[in-house]
């Protein structure tokens, strides 16, 4: 299975690295890699979800089985994220974990 995390560097996406490779899965990160660095195994993309063109094109060259998006907190984001992943099965939204 190959599994897309958006975002994935912070404490609560960082925590799905680990249990993704445990079941055989293939974790692949998109971020900016601005503050760390990709765990041992784990494919990045780097890239800026704001330009949408851009990371639309990188996502669908891609052939994910599910994705998990930590960085989802407009309207535009996720309908640029419909966009990119129009053929995964499933799509994870956890944006909210740091509302205050």
């Amino acid at each position: 299975m190959r599994v897309c995390i958006l975002g994935g560097t912070s404490n609560m996406s960082a925590g799905f690295i680990a249990p993704l490779q445990n079941i055989w899965a293939e974790a692949t990160l998109f971020n900016r890699r601005k503050s760390h660095a990709s765990p041992v195994g784990v494919k990045t993309i780097v890239g800026d979800r704001s330009d949408r063109a851009a990371f639309e094109a990188a996502m669908q060259r891609e052939k994910f089985d599910a994705v998990i998006d930590m960085i989802c907190f407009t309207k535009e984001n996720a309908e640029s994220e419909l966009r990119a992943f129009a053929d995964v099965g499933h799509l994870v939204y956890c944006s909210t974990v740091c509302t205050f």
